[in-house]
């Protein structure tokens, strides 16, 4: 249960990591099309280390998930 809550922070505190950085800031200036082009560039760059991240909380989810399962499963071999 804890190991699930903490996954759960973590994954929550990814996202809303990527989706601050990705933010525009009204006060920004722009300079140039390359300036812009960088900027697009490191947006996408946080964006997919958001996913990576997210995608291994999920695959972290799973393995928990079967481990309770196997552990259900040899508790109830062990009853009969």
């Amino acid at each position: 249960m804890i190991k699930c809550l903490l996954l759960a922070a973590l994954g929550g505190s990814l996202i809303g990591y990527a989706t601050m950085t990705t933010r525009d800031c009204p006060l920004k200036k722009r300079h140039s099309r390359k300036d812009d082009e960088e900027e697009s560039a490191r947006e996408l760059k946080a964006r997919l280390k958001a996913l990576e991240l997210q995608t291994r909380v999920d695959s972290l989810e799973r393995v928990i998930e079967d481990l309770k399962a196997a552990q259900q499963g040899n508790t109830q071999q062990k009853q009969i």
